[in-house]
């Protein structure tokens, strides 16, 4: 058992070398999933001394363990995510099996909550309604959204500017709905300062009234209305056209959202069941 525990961490350290990238929180994030891993598999009389060697049998198990201890459907596809990355990158040749066939179901009660339950006019607020719009129709992260000013709004898409942008980069999001037409509508009778004129510049409390708009409906996630519109780009982008790649709708995706790479959009879709 010692010497199998020996030799697992030892893997363990060498497929963390090997792998120099994500931010530096997820680097932390992989840490902590991979060093907790023999631990959780001494606790499931599983150990193996290579991580070549987990296998579909063991990965389920894996699961269950981590659902008995009260992990959410998110944690666990996220904990499966990074050690189906690990392995992948690290051991050539393995298969690794899909979410569905390890018993991992997303609560999608969580999507159609955000569809159906959380109702964006029964928000009291008037300036928060439209950063929530914002966020469903454009995709953007809360602190964008409250940034927002009239002379982003181009003829045919939104454009972020590095000063508004959450990652300090350029990007654009095409105009392709009628909910986006409409919001465009009501958007232009705001100041030419956006929200700011009604705060005198002090954005942190529409912030705050936003936060209070989510409690008071039960939301928790900060990425709430930004997967909806993941969510519903992807299935449009994907349905275009017959000719479209998956290639090509992450790449979109990722330059509308101002994603990095591919892997968290994949999570959050895999998570939604629908990559």
């Amino acid at each position: 058992m010692s010497n199998r525990l020996s030799l697992l961490k030892t893997d363990i350290q060498q497929a963390l070398s090997s792998m120099a990238g994500g931010s530096p929180c997820f680097r932390r994030e992989r840490e902590k999933v991979l060093f907790s891993l023999p631990d959780d598999l001494m606790a499931l009389n599983s150990l193996v001394p290579r991580l070549k060697e987990i296998r579909t049998p063991v990965l389920k198990k894996l699961v269950q363990l981590w659902q008995s201890r009260g992990n959410t459907s998110n944690t666990v596809c996220r904990k499966i995510s990074i050690l189906r990355s690990v392995i992948v990158a690290y051991v050539d040749s393995i298969p690794f099996p899909d979410n569905p066939t390890l018993g991992i179901q997303y609560e999608k009660a969580v999507i159609a909550v955000a569809k159906q339950g959380m109702n964006i006019q029964s928000i009291r607020d008037t300036d928060v309604q439209l950063v929530c719009r914002l966020q469903v129709c454009f995709g953007l992260k809360k602190q964008e959204a409250i940034r927002f000013e009239p002379f982003m709004l181009a003829d045919t898409e939104l454009r972020l500017s590095r000063e508004a942008a959450y990652n300090s980069h350029n990007r654009t999001v095409p105009y392709w709905n009628e909910a986006q037409q409409a919001l465009i509508h009501d958007l232009k009778s705001l100041p030419i300062t956006g929200f700011r004129a009604s705060y005198g510049g002090n954005l942190m409390l529409l912030s705050s009234l936003h936060t209070n708009a989510f409690k008071q409906q039960g939301v928790q996630q900060k990425e709430y209305f930004r997967h909806i519109y993941l969510h519903e780009r992807y299935v449009s982008l994907s349905q275009s056209s017959a000719k479209t790649t998956q290639l090509a709708v992450l790449k979109q995706l990722r330059e509308e959202m101002g994603y990095a790479d591919n892997r968290k959009i994949k999570e959050i879709l895999t998570c939604q069941g629908v990559f």
